[in-house]
């Protein structure tokens, strides 16, 4: 009789939680503003779905398991939808002024800028971090090489570990 092989423990990452991420908190939110917005003032509920799609949009094109593209995306989709929200609260509240908000050219070009917003920061952010953190370990290397040469001035070719007939790294 064969023994069966047992499959590899794959090692966690540190940090790592597994499943899914960021996605159940993102929809937990969503829901939770949905339902409250149903029970405070149902027209705002269609402000807010209507607004809310670029977000459903991101997290659909999202294939990242933490869904960070998609809770960028939603943070900045509901800055922009709040606003008229808060506004549209504010004043009166009917099913007709709900209609009238998302017709608004203006109204969506603002909503759905904001939540373009997002995209933008996903695609420009990486790149900039990464000069960033180039020049800064590039820095560093510099100012470890200069420490370098001063220790081996001080105390002798020996204290680098190379050889007398070795040059240093420059």
């Amino acid at each position: 009789m064969a023994k069966k092989k047992k499959k590899p423990v794959p090692v966690r990452q540190k940090g790592h939680r597994g499943g899914r991420g960021g996605l159940p908190l993102l929809l937990l939110a969503f829901c939770v503003i949905a339902t409250m917005l149903l029970f405070v003032a149902a027209p705002a509920l269609i402000v807010y779905l209507v607004g809310m799609v670029p977000t459903f949009v991101a997290i659909f094109i999202d294939r990242d398991p933490r869904k960070y593209a998609s809770i960028t995306v939603a943070a900045m989709n509901f800055s922009g939808v709040s606003f008229y929200l808060v506004d549209f609260l504010a004043g009166t509240a009917s099913f007709s002024r709900a209609l009238e908000m998302v017709s608004d050219v203006f109204v969506l070009a603002v909503i759905y800028g904001a939540a373009a917003s997002g995209w933008i920061l996903i695609m420009a952010l990486p790149p900039v971090t990464a000069v960033i953190l180039t020049a800064l370990a590039e820095s560093q290397v510099q100012s470890l090489r200069k420490e370098q040469s001063e220790l081996v001035k001080n105390w002798g070719p020996e204290v680098s570990g190379r050889s007398l007939n070795e040059p240093l790294a420059s």
